[in-house]
């Protein structure tokens, strides 16, 4: 018998909110089984065809400290990024780090980073501790929809752009 997921469960592994979840079930994207109580269960088939079909989601990523001092926090963001881009099973296609005041906007790796969103060569940034250039999103050409996910007590900022 095939394993069925609640939908939250479902939710985690496709990457996408519980009313995304829903909308898909309408429009028949994504099939379910009721169970007699009226509630849906997803068969784990329906999750693999999905993950399996889906583009490959192209991520940069982006690391900032303010001084040189603080290079191992510096490497410690890129671990931690690199391994939750491998865990959500995005393609990392540049990994960015930049030693200087948040403030500074003329930073040589966020124009880096500037140059691929605006290019459209990624699909998504991920970086650990919001940017105030990436906060205003003023350098961007469309607004950014930002996600804060909670990971052993630290921030991941996801950008789609």
């Amino acid at each position: 018998m095939e394993r069925l997921l609640r939908p939250k469960e479902a939710c985690q592994l496709l990457s996408i909110s519980y009313s995304t979840l829903l909308r898909w079930i309408r429009e028949g994207k994504i099939r379910v089984v009721t169970t007699e109580g009226g509630k849906y269960r997803i068969p784990y088939s329906e999750i693999k065809r999905y993950l399996q079909g889906r583009e490959e989601t192209r991520a940069v990523i982006y690391a900032r400290v303010s001084s040189a001092d603080q290079r191992e926090d510096l490497e410690r963001q890129v671990n931690y990024l690199t391994n939750y881009a491998t865990a959500k099973g995005y393609k990392v296609v540049e990994v960015i780090k930049d030693v200087a005041s948040g403030l500074n906007t003329q930073r040589k790796g966020l124009l880096r980073l500037f140059k691929l969103v605006e290019g459209r060569n990624v699909d998504i940034v991920l970086q650990q501790l919001l940017d105030f250039a990436l906060i205003t999103g003023r350098y961007l050409r469309e607004s950014p929809i930002t996600a804060g996910i909670n990971n052993l007590q630290r921030q991941t900022y996801t950008i789609r752009v």
